[in-house]
């Protein structure tokens, strides 16, 4: 999931880069949670006025199987930016 990222730390326009499996809801379930998330924006640890931010999200079964993982070949820098 790929977010911009406000000066106070809240995320904006988020948008689902890659979903796996597709077609499941977890891009959609993802973006749900994105009210619960809270950023302290920084550049190696200073302060900056937001920005863009790409949040990898896992998910996991009550029994412990976990989705898919990302595939090695995945570049975030080739994802589209938060709009």
């Amino acid at each position: 999931m790929c977010c911009g990222v406000t000066e106070k730390g809240e995320l904006r326009d988020c948008a689902v880069i890659k979903e796996i499996p597709e077609n499941e809801g977890f891009g959609e379930a993802a973006l749900r949670s994105v009210r619960y998330f809270k950023m302290t924006p920084t550049v190696r640890g200073v302060p900056v006025k937001g920005g863009t931010v790409i949040i990898p999200i896992v998910w996991q079964t009550l029994d412990g199987v976990k989705a898919p993982p990302i595939p090695p070949n995945f570049d975030p820098a080739a994802t589209p930016s938060a709009p």
